[in-house]
């Protein structure tokens, strides 16, 4: 384990040819920035062609951490990995629309289970 997954704490899985991440805490300004950095890493460094960010375990979304998610998807995509985001409360769904945040170029789920067959569909095809 790298010393930033130590400092984060915040567990990003290969699986199936693509990367899982759930966090399970409110994310802080500097954590968020080191979650980004390591999971573009990640991808990066495995090559994987999809990226499933679970929100369930979150249920409050600052402008600051709107932006980092935004930012990770968006950057994930620019790498080649599509991107699907599950679980937001109807709360930070609400507070991401009074933001003005929008998620280009990403696909929503309402929970893991629809993620992970919407990542699948999407990394594979229709085949």
């Amino acid at each position: 384990m790298g010393q930033g997954e130590a400092n984060l704490n915040i567990n990003i899985q290969k699986i199936e040819g693509f990367l899982l991440t759930a966090p399970q805490y409110v994310i802080h300004d500097e954590v968020a920035e080191s979650f980004k950095d390591e999971v573009l890493e990640k991808i990066k460094k495995t090559g994987v062609k999809g990226l499933l960010i679970d929100l369930s375990a979150i249920d409050v979304v600052d402008s600051f951490l709107g932006r980092v998610i935004n930012e990770i998807a968006t950057s994930s995509r620019l790498m080649g990995a599509q991107v699907v985001v599950t679980g937001l409360r109807p709360a930070v769904a609400i507070t991401m629309v009074e933001m003005g945040l929008t998620f280009k170029n990403v696909e929503m789920a309402k929970n893991l289970d629809k993620g992970l067959l919407l990542l699948r569909k999407l990394m594979h095809g229709n085949e």
